[in-house]
């Protein structure tokens, strides 16, 4: 299992907990939960993103790179990206 995965099950089962879901592992009704910002799950969900933008981030001072691509089944979901785009500009504006 990579990072991501184990990253991913952890804020799920996070939002799940908080959601008081029966079935820890329904992915689905925590993204309807995170599309519609539902506040007990949403500072999980941003906290998971600005994790993923500080990685893109780190490896940016690194390597050169004009593009980062999100892959996996989790990136079907429009918000995942939308919000790691938005918690990376956080950190650009914080650097200034």
């Amino acid at each position: 299992m990579s990072f991501f995965e184990v990253e991913y099950n952890k804020m799920a089962n996070r939002c799940a907990n908080r959601l008081s879901l029966k079935d820890k592992k329904d992915g689905l009704a925590v993204f309807a939960a995170i599309n519609v910002k539902v506040e007990r799950v949403d500072p999980i969900f941003e906290a998971y993103c600005r994790e993923i933008a500080y990685l893109i981030y780190n490896v940016q001072a690194v390597i050169d790179m004009t593009r980062v691509v999100i892959g996996g089944g989790i990136s079907a979901q429009e918000i995942v990206v939308q919000e790691i785009e938005r918690q990376y500009q956080i950190i650009l504006d914080a650097l200034g």
